[in-house]
């Protein structure tokens, strides 16, 4: 059994480890926290685990956090913000994340961190049912909201790291029922395209090439209907 001093260490006697310096999506814890829902640590939700547990033991000192893009997603999603809910071209991309600790070595990376999209949590008021007195305000439920608009010039910040090329991005795009001309008359779904289509191309000619009959498509310029987050 080891017993613990009362008297703390001063930072002289260890190595200080410096935060990490990087900006990344937390929209979603900050949500709950905005909107007054508060957790200690034990009961925190296992959201953004990965993300904590890394920037926990991350060091600087020992190279640079690599930041590698794994995919990028296009759709048409309601902008929230406004008050017509209208629907608006967004995109967000997954990413990997490397590093070492204070030893150098390396540790545990984190897997499809996601920026772009959080879950916005909702709450709504509860009364007292015998005087109509303000009680609390509860979760509703949460949706999807995106903060990235799509356009060329992002895609190509985005994939203009170090640590990627477009060879090794995926790029996807999500088609939901809504956006079929004639009407939701198809089922939701997505497709893989090569970065100039999904770069350049109108949102409305991606789709028509993606419900497209194969044998109509030009030879290697048709997407796949691979399925991806």
């Amino acid at each position: 059994m080891t017993i613990i001093s009362d008297i703390k260490p001063s930072s002289s006697e260890g190595k200080t480890r410096p935060k990490p310096n990087m900006e990344w999506n937390n929209r979603t814890y900050e949500s709950y926290i905005e909107n007054g829902f508060t957790f200690d640590e034990f009961d925190r939700p296992s959201f953004n685990r990965q993300e904590m547990n890394f920037l926990s033991e991350v060091d600087e000192r020992q190279g640079a956090i690599v930041r590698q893009v794994t995919r990028i997603v296009r759709l048409k999603a309601i902008d929230w913000s406004t008050q017509k809910r209208e629907r608006k071209e967004y995109l967000y991309y997954f990413e990997n994340w490397y590093g070492k600790n204070w030893l150098g070595l390396k540790i545990a990376p984190v897997t499809d961190h996601i920026e772009g999209m959080f879950y916005e949590q909702l709450k709504e008021l509860k009364l007292d049912a015998r005087t109509g007195e303000a009680i609390h305000y509860a979760r509703s439920g949460q949706r999807e909201s995106y903060y990235i608009p799509f356009s060329k010039k992002t895609v190509d910040q985005i994939i203009a790291g170090p640590a990627h090329s477009k060879e090794s991005i995926k790029f996807i795009v999500k088609f939901a029922s809504e956006d079929s001309p004639a009407g939701q008359m198809r089922a939701a779904t997505r497709g893989q395209f090569s970065y100039d289509q999904f770069a350049n191309w109108t949102f409305s000619d991606l789709y028509k090439l993606h419900i497209k009959p194969w044998d109509q498509q030009i030879p290697n310029i048709g997407p796949t209907t691979r399925m991806y987050k």
